[in-house]
């Protein structure tokens, strides 16, 4: 385990007047407004010609990820450009403010006419079903740019569950906007209900109502994600904020930094940021480039942590991205990687419990990993007949409530044994036994298995009676009947 930053050093920021986006295409020329209220995105648009040789899912190990969880209940609020509204990729994916909406009408069922034009949540946002346009102060979120469809592709990649409210900051089709908006997007977002704020922007100077909302987010228990920026010369501002994660992007295969991503003290975490495949205005794959991309790939993975469990604090999910990072540059931290790449293998171990068997003749050895999970948790331990695991083709994790249901209440007598708090394999017809009532946090434990029937951890676990043949050994952790983390198997022990 590294020992986590408790803090970061804040970096210069640079004010600029002019940005120049080089497309593969055309160029594209970003002048500001007045820079002291001004802000700005960043990116590069590529030809879906120029494919990358590495995907960005192989490089952070999604297949990994989701394992954890799908996102479901989990709501992103995305500080952007807006969204495509049109695709129904999104369509699907959108927030909805229930308060606002009429007559409890679902959102397929609302169209134009049912908006009332009557502040129904009395919120001082009328009709803001899905989110708001701080831009123009309406409530139409569609994107114009595409900036703001091309980030929330990247989380639906990852979290596909999850729920996104988008809260669009630019008017129109522009590409700036001021603070005003940003701060009163995050405002919004807390009072909302969001789990995650993505902050795919950079400010070109310091705002302190900015951070004044973005602190007020994080007390609220937020997690809020933010991009370095894309200046090779300083981390931009909110980035700076040693409360935020801080998200830099490498080059498409993860070994290197991306040339314009910033270095320096402020940096959290990396993730690909160079072609980048995610979705564009009117559905169309495209390849991005930048630390706006790189953003939604963390905020994607905070998402299915909470997902998995909802329990989980901010600094418990920092330590849980940036302890089981891929390290790269100098060991431990350093300016360029910050912690690392991400990890979805990384993550997925240390967010799993795991298990240990040590068998001799009539004797089985337990030690276990139980994850962080910042709440109650019960831990239970199963036998399981291996010729079973292999007919339901269960994973060596599995993170569904289904497999677990099936373990509980299917075949117990004849396939499944549960640990009891005696030390003792049993079946049992009616449900499962937990071993121990713990309470977990930070950074987990390594428990080894020892006799003490107070707390019902034991070590050693008798095998007499049990026919010969291939048993696999299981490990789940709960908590209020809600399973918090990926079920574990062992591999196969002989008996």
């Amino acid at each position: 385990m590294k020992n986590i930053r408790t803090t970061k050093q804040v970096s210069p920021v640079f004010t600029l007047s002019l940005l120049n986006i080089f497309i593969t295409v055309f160029v594209l020329t970003i002048s500001y407004a007045q820079s002291v209220y001004s802000s700005d995105w960043a990116f590069s648009l590529e030809n879906s010609t120029n494919k990358a040789a590495h995907s960005w899912s192989e490089v952070v190990e999604l297949s990994d990820i989701a394992i954890l969880s799908s996102g479901k209940g989990v709501i992103v609020a995305l500080i952007d450009s807006g969204v495509d509204t049109n695709n129904p990729i999104f369509a699907s994916s959108l927030w909805q403010n229930k308060a606002e909406l009429l007559n409890d009408k679902t959102l397929n069922e609302i169209s134009d006419k049912n908006f009332d034009g009557v502040d129904n949540d009395s919120n001082g946002y009328v009709d803001d079903i899905n989110g708001w346009n701080f831009g123009d102060n309406n409530n139409s979120i569609t994107d114009q740019n595409g900036h703001g469809t091309n980030v929330a592709g990247i989380v639906l990649k990852s979290v596909p569950d999850a729920e996104i409210m988008i809260l669009k900051i630019n008017s129109g089709k522009s590409t700036t906007f001021y603070t005003d908006s940003v701060v009163n997007a995050i405002y919004y977002a807390v009072k909302n209900g969001a789990d995650i704020i993505n902050m795919s922007l950079s400010l070109s100077n310091d705002s302190n109502n900015v951070k004044t909302a973005i602190l007020y987010a994080i007390k609220s228990g937020v997690v809020v994600v933010s991009a370095a920026g894309n200046s090779p010369y300083s981390i931009s501002f909110p980035g700076t904020m040693q409360e935020v994660i801080t998200v830099g992007a490498t080059t498409s295969d993860g070994t290197s930094i991306l040339w314009n991503s910033p270095t320096g003290s402020a940096i959290d975490i990396t993730a690909p940021g160079k072609s980048v495949e995610t979705i564009d205005l009117g559905g169309e794959t495209v390849f991005v480039t930048g630390t706006s991309f790189s953003t939604p790939i963390v905020s994607g993975v905070v998402a299915a942590l909470l997902g998995m469990n909802p329990n989980l604090k901010p600094a418990t999910i920092e330590n849980l991205i940036f302890s089981s990072a891929k390290d790269l540059g100098d060991s431990g931290r350093d300016d360029e990687f910050g912690w690392g790449v991400l990890s979805g293998s990384g993550i997925k171990r240390l967010a799993s419990p795991s298990i240990i068997a040590k068998k001799s003749l009539t004797k089985i050895e337990l030690s276990c990993y139980l994850p962080p999970t910042d709440s109650y948790t019960d831990v239970y331990i199963a036998l399981v007949k291996s010729s079973l695991l292999d007919e339901y083709k269960i994973n060596q994790y599995k993170g569904d409530a289904d497999t677990l249901q099936y373990s509980l209440k299917n075949k117990p007598d004849e396939s499944i044994w549960w640990l009891n708090s005696s030390g003792l394999w049993i079946a049992d017809n009616v449900g499962v036994i937990s071993i121990a009532s713990l309470d977990i946090y930070d950074n987990g434990l390594n428990v080894s298995l020892f006799s003490d029937s107070g707390k019902g951890i034991w070590k050693s676990f008798s095998t007499s009676g049990f026919e010969s043949g291939s048993y696999n050994i299981g490990i789940a952790v709960m908590g209020n009947s809600k399973l918090l983390a990926p079920i574990f198997w062992s591999p196969s022990i002989l008996f």
